[in-house]
Protein backbone atom coordinates (compact mmCIF):
# COMPACT_ATOMS: atom_id res chain seq x y z
CA UNK A 1 0.00 0.00 0.00
CA UNK A 2 1.48 3.28 -0.53
CA UNK A 3 0.25 6.95 1.35
CA UNK A 4 -2.04 9.08 0.43
CA UNK A 5 -1.47 12.48 0.09
CA UNK A 6 -4.77 14.56 0.83
CA UNK A 7 -4.81 18.03 -1.18
CA UNK A 8 -5.87 20.13 1.31
CA UNK A 9 -6.45 22.97 -1.27
CA UNK A 10 -8.83 20.94 -3.06
CA UNK A 11 -12.31 22.92 -3.93
CA UNK A 12 -14.10 20.59 -0.76
CA UNK A 13 -11.83 18.71 1.58
CA UNK A 14 -12.63 17.03 4.82
CA UNK A 15 -10.75 16.03 8.30
CA UNK A 16 -12.13 14.95 11.20
CA UNK A 17 -10.62 13.70 14.64
CA UNK A 18 -11.76 12.68 17.89
CA UNK A 19 -10.50 11.34 21.35
CA UNK A 20 -12.80 8.06 22.09
CA UNK A 21 -12.48 5.39 24.84
CA UNK A 22 -12.37 2.10 21.92
CA UNK A 23 -9.88 -0.23 21.00
CA UNK A 24 -8.76 0.85 16.93
CA UNK A 25 -10.30 -2.50 16.49
CA UNK A 26 -13.89 -1.47 17.87
CA UNK A 27 -13.50 2.15 15.77
CA UNK A 28 -11.91 0.26 12.53
CA UNK A 29 -14.82 -2.19 13.02
CA UNK A 30 -17.81 0.69 12.69
CA UNK A 31 -15.97 3.09 10.58
CA UNK A 32 -14.90 0.25 8.00
CA UNK A 33 -19.28 -1.11 8.12
CA UNK A 34 -19.87 1.83 6.10
CA UNK A 35 -23.87 0.79 4.80
CA UNK A 36 -24.06 0.96 8.74
CA UNK A 37 -22.81 5.35 8.55
CA UNK A 38 -26.71 6.18 8.47
CA UNK A 39 -26.95 4.57 12.07
CA UNK A 40 -23.97 6.72 13.76
CA UNK A 41 -23.53 9.83 11.56
CA UNK A 42 -27.05 11.84 11.98
CA UNK A 43 -25.46 14.07 8.59
CA UNK A 44 -25.76 10.80 6.44
CA UNK A 45 -29.02 9.88 5.56
CA UNK A 46 -28.29 6.20 2.43
CA UNK A 47 -25.52 4.64 1.90
CA UNK A 48 -25.06 2.09 -1.18
CA UNK A 49 -21.97 -0.02 -1.05
CA UNK A 50 -20.87 -1.93 -4.45
CA UNK A 51 -18.44 -4.28 -3.00
CA UNK A 52 -16.27 -5.29 -0.33
CA UNK A 53 -14.42 -2.74 1.55
CA UNK A 54 -11.28 -2.90 -0.75
CA UNK A 55 -9.28 -0.54 -2.85
CA UNK A 56 -11.47 0.64 -5.92
CA UNK A 57 -14.97 -0.13 -4.44
CA UNK A 58 -17.22 2.26 -5.22
CA UNK A 59 -19.91 3.20 -2.81
CA UNK A 60 -22.78 6.60 -3.16
CA UNK A 61 -24.18 8.21 -0.68
CA UNK A 62 -26.58 11.55 0.96
CA UNK A 63 -24.74 13.38 3.74
CA UNK A 64 -26.25 16.67 4.37
CA UNK A 65 -28.55 15.94 1.66
CA UNK A 66 -25.84 16.06 -0.69
CA UNK A 67 -25.37 13.09 -3.13
CA UNK A 68 -21.76 12.04 -3.29
CA UNK A 69 -19.94 9.41 -5.22
CA UNK A 70 -16.97 8.07 -3.55
CA UNK A 71 -14.12 5.38 -4.22
CA UNK A 72 -11.85 3.39 -1.09
CA UNK A 73 -8.62 4.33 -2.23
CA UNK A 74 -6.71 2.67 0.27
CA UNK A 75 -7.63 0.34 3.05
CA UNK A 76 -4.56 -0.47 6.08
CA UNK A 77 -6.97 -2.57 8.49
CA UNK A 78 -7.49 -1.40 11.17
CA UNK A 79 -5.56 1.71 10.96
CA UNK A 80 -6.16 3.52 7.77
CA UNK A 81 -9.05 3.60 5.60
CA UNK A 82 -9.20 6.47 2.75
CA UNK A 83 -11.56 7.32 -0.38
CA UNK A 84 -11.99 10.11 -2.71
CA UNK A 85 -15.14 11.27 -3.84
CA UNK A 86 -17.03 13.85 -6.47
CA UNK A 87 -20.33 15.70 -5.98
CA UNK A 88 -21.74 18.79 -7.81
CA UNK A 89 -18.25 18.94 -9.96
CA UNK A 90 -16.10 18.60 -7.33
Amino acid sequence: MHDIEAFQNAPAFAREEATISATVQEVWDVLSDLEKWPEWNGSVSTMRVFGPVLPNTEFHWVAGGIKIKSRIEEVQAPNRIAWSGRTMGI
